[in-house]
């Protein structure tokens, strides 16, 4: 019976796999971009597993996000873009395009905890253990002082609203893959 307990969380794992990064995923919404054409279709193969045609209309909409020179949107694509990437397998030219993602995710939210979790799943995926450990904890150091605020004086902005939830979600992404890390070291 202990040996299923031990096995059991092996067998388990690769299905909620799946789960646990469409959760921390971050919608439209949360970059305060409006979706063009490309990005709508991009979005819609991607949620069916078409990553090819996927990938090809995210850089249609990274193109034209990049002409409007609509930072948020270049950030939607980017990540994104990355995702498929780590999903295809393809971790060096995953890695590229959460790096081109940084310094614009740094710009416009003050940090890019996203990102270093993103980073850290890439490494994890590629089997790079201990730089995906140093990613997420990165993430969580970037946001230690964060406080998810439970009380106001008045509703919170659009803008507060979204920054709770891309910080949360970040937290929750790095604080899960690391506890996986370390339950699978032993």
């Amino acid at each position: 019976m202990t040996k299923l307990f031990r096995v059991l969380p092996l067998l388990i794992y690769p299905l909620l796999l799946p789960l646990i990064f469409w959760s921390c995923a971050t919608s439209y919404i949360e970059y305060h971009v409006t979706p063009n054409q490309h990005s709508l279709m991009a979005k819609e193969f991607f949620e069916r597993g078409d990553y090819a045609r996927a990938l090809a209309n995210y850089e249609k909409a990274l193109s034209s996000y990049e002409n409007e020179k609509n930072e948020q949107g270049v950030l939607l694509c980017l990540e994104r873009m990355g995702w498929i990437e780590r999903e295809r397998g393809e971790y060096g030219k995953a890695l590229d395009l959460f790096r081109k993602a940084y310094p614009i995710g740094v710009r416009l939210n003050g940090d890019a905890a996203e990102i270093d979790a993103d980073l850290g799943d890439v490494y994890l995926f590629s089997g790079a253990t201990q730089k995906a450990e140093d990613q997420y904890k990165k993430a969580l150091s970037t946001l230690k002082s964060f406080v998810f605020k439970t009380s106001y004086s008045s509703p919170p902005s659009g803008e507060e609203i979204v920054s709770m939830i891309r910080k949360s979600k970040a937290i929750i992404h790095a604080r899960v893959n690391l506890g996986t890390i370390y339950y699978f070291a032993g």
